[in-house]
């Protein structure tokens, strides 16, 4: 995939002109990071600095360039500039047409349902008023009603459009230029990025596009059922609610639209070879709607003869598989539904085959635009164990701006066919207004109902092609002016291939730094600086360093970043008040975050190329702060 920002397009890398091997400069005080700019609208690649160089070509706007060079040439900086980072040069542009990008910070809009679209503002004291202001919300409102009303307003240059920009559709990034924090009760982070977009097209009202294009929004329905010794009891009530689900849906005009796919787990083989499969494929999406065959399929999905090491099970194993071996492309809804009566294994447990957190599980569905549903059965035999599973569960099942779609149920038939039945209105009413009149009324949640607007307005954007807003330059903030609780931005960072390998590997450094000195904990910075020294980190940067999160142990790149966490402000003495279990759980988080960041690396279809594919460590992907150690 070659990187298009907003749509604008890729860099022009042309022949390239004859030089010796150089390198890109590196950014002030930094001795691993390159100099990046951004291009301007009218930007012109010339042959020698100063307007008498001949012009080699003109470039889209927000093309991403390395810096080789800069210069003084008739009274004004030039910059010499590359496509990558292997000596390519192209030649030289003004500095006037370039924007230094120094963090490689991007954004992505979330889903706009359930939330205002987000507002442009035309420069930052205004987008200070509104956040900081007691009246901010009012003028926020006063300043949408404007734009609205088709009379626009000056203190706005954009705004997001109400269909959702789909970056898997339609990649785009939104380069940040800066950013600071507003003095308000949710510390929201203001953001000025870069857009544009020379091809947008006007937008059709979201009511036109889903009567153009909602005719082709079909449904998957993935069960992830728990086919353990614990839940033998209650297989037949989970096949029972699953044909109810299937089986309402047959019942309608629309019947040809849903698709379901079934998942069984167990635990790892690891602990117990006798339960026979980690997870299986008991039927894909292949088979439609067909409720017949599905039930025939999931009689293969007996309990098993054996029981499990303890009471957890790898529940997040076959929710991974659902993503993984499932195709979810042609589908606008997209939901893998998990029935369980037990809480998974963690990352950090030595019988998880993912070795992923439920927080990690989540991120990858929601980059696929799936929503992950959880029916917990609150069992007797699982009294002890509710507790734990809630908190897992409600973090797997999150969506943003919606609350978790997690059901803890009483394993009680009738209570189960209830939720049953309520699920299959509410995916049944995904399908858009057209099946208003088929439902009762209040039959489904709100919630639920916010989901499946979500999931039409992600199909709509991936059908129409909808691009972000045609302006260079604004402010606009992470969370909506009118409700804080909203998100508006997904805030990400750019990493190459080879920074995210040099990542892993800081990571697991601390992981055998606290592994080794597990009975003496006291030692563990000394220990790290001599395995980071082995890495050939700077030995005397290593001796002045005194927590994670300078930059010579987890690198320069996550410098300066918009984030926190407790991991980069751990220092020796914060390391020795933590208890054994509290070191060991954070230990565990690095372990997940590394196969999380091992899962990407290794999936080639997630990588988009800066220069075309020239130069293999030059591929990035837009990782989330949340993702971030």
């Amino acid at each position: 995939m070659s990187l298009a920002i907003v749509m604008a397009g890729f860099a022009y890398s042309g022949s390239g002109l004859a030089q010796d091997t150089v390198n890109p400069l590196r950014m002030e005080g930094k001795s691993t990071l390159y100099q990046r700019v951004l291009t301007r609208l009218g930007a012109e690649i010339r042959a020698a600095p100063g307007s008498q160089g001949s012009v080699i070509t003109r470039v889209p706007p927000l093309s991403v360039y390395y810096v080789y060079a800069r210069q003084t040439a008739d009274g004004a900086e030039w910059v010499q500039v590359g496509p990558s980072s292997a000596s390519e040069i192209s030649g030289w542009v003004s500095a006037d047409y370039v924007v230094d990008w120094k963090q490689m910070l991007v954004g992505w809009f979330t889903n706009p349902a359930n939330r205002y679209p987000a507002l442009l503002y035309s420069d930052r004291e205004i987008a200070t008023e509104v956040l900081e202001s007691e009246v901010g919300a009012n003028l926020a409102k006063n300043i949408r009603a404007n734009v609205d009303s088709g009379k626009g307003d000056p203190r706005v240059v954009a705004v997001e459009p109400a269909i959702y920009i789909n970056p898997q559709k339609n990649y785009y990034l939104l380069p940040i230029l800066d950013h600071f924090q507003a003095d308000d009760d949710y510390a929201t982070k203001v953001l000025k990025v870069a857009v544009v977009n020379k091809n947008a097209v006007p937008l059709q009202s979201t009511a036109e596009a889903q009567s153009d294009d909602l005719a082709g929004f079909k449904v998957a329905i993935a069960f992830v059922i728990d086919t353990t010794l614990s839940m033998g009891p209650y297989l037949e009530q989970t096949r029972e609610a699953i044909r109810r689900v299937c089986e309402k849906t047959q019942t309608t005009q629309w019947r040809e639209r849903f698709n379901f796919a079934m998942i069984a787990f167990r635990d790892s083989l690891q602990a117990r070879p006798e339960l026979e499969y980690t997870w299986k494929r008991i039927a894909p999406f292949k088979d439609g709607g067909d409720c017949d065959a599905l039930l025939r399929a999931s009689e293969s999905a007996a309990e098993a003869t054996v029981s499990s090491k303890g009471f957890t099970e790898d529940a997040l194993a076959g929710m991974n598989a659902a993503l993984t071996e499932l195709d979810w492309s042609e589908f606008g809804g997209r939901y893998a539904v998990l029935i369980t009566d037990a809480s998974a294994r963690d990352a950090g447990n030595r019988y998880s085959t993912t070795k992923l957190s439920a927080q990690q599980i989540n991120s990858k569905a929601r980059a696929q635009g799936v929503a992950l549903l959880t029916l917990h059965l609150l069992t007797p035999e699982g009294r002890h164990d509710h507790e734990r599973a809630d908190r897992q569960y409600r973090t797997l099942s999150e969506w943003p701006n919606l609350q978790p779609f997690y059901y803890p149920l009483p394993a009680d038939a009738t209570e189960f066919g209830n939720a049953a039945e309520q699920l299959a209105d509410a995916l049944i009413g995904h399908l858009g207004e057209e099946v208003d009149s088929f439902l009762q009324q209040g039959a489904t949640s709100r919630n639920i109902d916010q989901l499946g607007h979500a999931m039409r307005l992600a199909y709509l954007g991936r059908q129409q092609g909808v691009s972000a807003p045609e302006v260079f330059e604004g402010w606009i903030a992470e969370r909506n002016a009118e409700d804080r609780s909203k998100w508006a931005l997904d805030i990400r960072v750019l990493f190459t291939k080879d920074q995210l390998s040099d990542l892993q590997i800081a990571l697991r450094q601390i992981i055998e730094a606290g592994d080794l000195t597990e009975l003496a904990p006291e030692d563990f910075f000394a220990q790290l600086r001599k395995l980071l020294i082995v890495a050939q980190r700077d030995s005397a940067e290593l001796a002045r360093a005194n927590s994670l999160g300078d930059s010579v142990v987890l690198g320069e790149y996550l410098e300066g970043l918009p984030y926190q966490s407790l991991l980069t402000s751990i220092d020796g003495d914060t390391w020795l008040a933590l208890g054994a279990g509290e070191r060991q759980e954070l230990l565990d988080e690095i372990e997940a975050k590394i196969q999380l960041f091992q899962d990407i690396h290794d999936d080639q279809d997630l990588w988009v190329e800066l220069d075309d594919g020239n130069v293999k460590g030059d591929l990035v992907y837009p990782i989330s702060l949340l993702d971030l150690p």
